[in-house]
């Protein structure tokens, strides 16, 4: 498995569907149909086009075509099966993302990303805070009236998002860098 194509693709997940998802984003995915799903999956792939060095073309657009169509398809699941759970459900869905990644290192081999194998796996764990400060928020909303929902829960769910979204400024700043290189060097 190529864990440098891995860890950059762990990095333009959380990049599309967190530091660049938002609200309006969020809204439009969940409100606006299948035409606010594809802005949504538009976003993932652009993210994922600069993260990645371009090999062969049809190997690239093979992988983002993959990359694109199942994405919108495991979102498109989510969005038509919503639960009580909510938490069950984002981690399904995230789940499913990570699993459809590590079949794309399977299928796609030969790319390889533009961030550098020390940092690229650093990232990568960075970029593993988003997630998990997006669920405890989501997890926190299933928890929203229940007993020992207090004050001090209620205003920790309200921090949970900002933080999730602040830990993506990174992500985008290293995204920017990557965007520089990448014109720098055509």
């Amino acid at each position: 498995m190529n864990f440098e194509l891995f860890a950059t693709l762990i990095i333009a997940h959380v990049l599309g569907d967190f530091a660049l998802q938002t609200d309006q984003v969020y809204r439009l995915k969940t409100q606006g149909g299948l035409g606010g799903l594809a802005v949504h999956v538009i976003i993932h792939l652009i993210a994922t086009v600069f993260l990645i060095r371009p090999t062969e073309p049809l190997s690239i657009l093979l992988f983002l075509l993959n990359l694109g169509v199942i994405h919108y398809l495991i979102d498109w699941v989510k969005l038509k099966t919503k639960s009580e759970r909510n938490y069950i459900s984002f981690v399904v869905d995230q789940i499913a993302h990570f699993s459809h990644l590590i079949l794309l290192t399977y299928l796609f081999p030969d790319l390889q990303g533009v961030i550098n194998s020390p940092w690229v796996y650093a990232l990568a764990l960075y970029s593993l805070l988003p997630i998990v400060t997006m669920c405890m928020w989501v997890w926190s909303f299933d928890q929203e009236g229940k007993v020992n929902d207090s004050q001090l829960v209620a205003e920790w769910r309200m921090s949970m998002k900002s933080i999730s979204q602040a830990f993506g400024w990174p992500l985008i700043c290293c995204m920017a860098i990557s965007i520089y290189f990448f014109f720098m060097f055509i």
